[in-house]
């Protein structure tokens, strides 16, 4: 069908404008549909109703443009922000040493640590962090990379798919205990979305290390999905001997989801 909007007819032998075709038909309800669920949620709903019902394309499109400028003005800022990472990597500058379990020390800048966390603002609180260019902070729990990845976080907001495959568990155990919700939630959506039947429970045995409740849900139903080759594996057989409790857990909910199963099998028969 020829389309008034998206036909490669000359203009002036194009069909009406009221005649649009069906892909441009569904864009042009995702586009109004986007747009409004960008509205301020404050709204009562018969005002919002009402403002719905005045509003089209043309409005919709000036909330793409709005979008836009925004999004270039935090491209701006982004980059303006990032000469601290010039900074980091560079050396320039830097005011404390830290110094990992393994390799060699990292130089950063303790103002941007401390912004990022209250943990490490009550690190350099300490006596030994007071003078200019000579504290030092040990990292007794992290290699040489791995902190680097976080500090480069720190000062970044990203990490590197390389990095976060990586390092990605000992990142979010850091997060944990130096308090970095924004690294947390990074590494949590990471791993949430990378289980499998090799690691399920080893992110089971991390999410229940650092109290992360919607990740140990995860990791049991992958656990659940995967039960035959999970099971019977040497892997659990080790696993079971150090982690009681959560043995026990698991084996409370394959029950469930047995039991699931059969109600699900005993109504199908009962219908036939």
């Amino acid at each position: 069908m020829d389309c008034c909007l998206c036909s490669p007819i000359v203009s002036i032998f194009r069909p009406p404008r009221n005649t649009i075709c069906g892909s441009c038909y569904e864009g042009a309800r995702c586009i109004l549909a986007i747009t409004q669920q960008m509205e301020s949620p404050l709204q009562e709903e018969a005002e919002k109703a009402k403002e719905h019902a005045q509003k089209g394309l043309s409005q919709a499109f000036n909330q793409l443009k709005h979008l836009k400028r925004l999004d270039d003005a935090l491209v701006e800022k982004y980059n303006f922000v990032d000469a601290l990472g010039i900074a980091f990597h560079q050396g320039l500058h830097t005011d404390v040493e830290l110094v990992p379990n393994e390799g060699p020390s990292i130089h950063a800048h303790r103002i941007v640590m401390a912004t990022k966390s209250p943990v490490f603002r009550n690190m350099f609180e300490a006596d030994e962090c007071k003078g200019p260019h000579t504290g030092s902070v040990s990292f007794s729990d992290m290699g040489h990379d791995q902190l680097k990845s976080l500090v480069e976080f720190l000062y970044s907001g990203s990490l590197s798919e390389d990095k976060i495959e990586q390092h990605g568990h000992a990142l979010f155990i850091a997060a944990d205990k130096y308090d970095i919700p924004f690294l947390r939630k990074t590494c949590e959506t990471h791993i949430s979305n990378t289980i499998n039947p090799l690691n399920a429970l080893d992110v089971l045995e991390l999410a229940t290390m650092c109290s992360a409740t919607a990740l140990k849900e995860t990791a049991i139903n992958a656990i659940l999905r995967h039960q035959d080759e999970i099971i019977f594996s040497e892997k659990y057989e080790s696993f079971a001997l150090k982690n009681a409790l959560l043995s026990v857990e698991v084996t409370k909910a394959l029950l469930k989801d047995m039991k699931g199963k059969i109600a699900i099998q005993t109504k199908s028969t009962l219908k036939i």
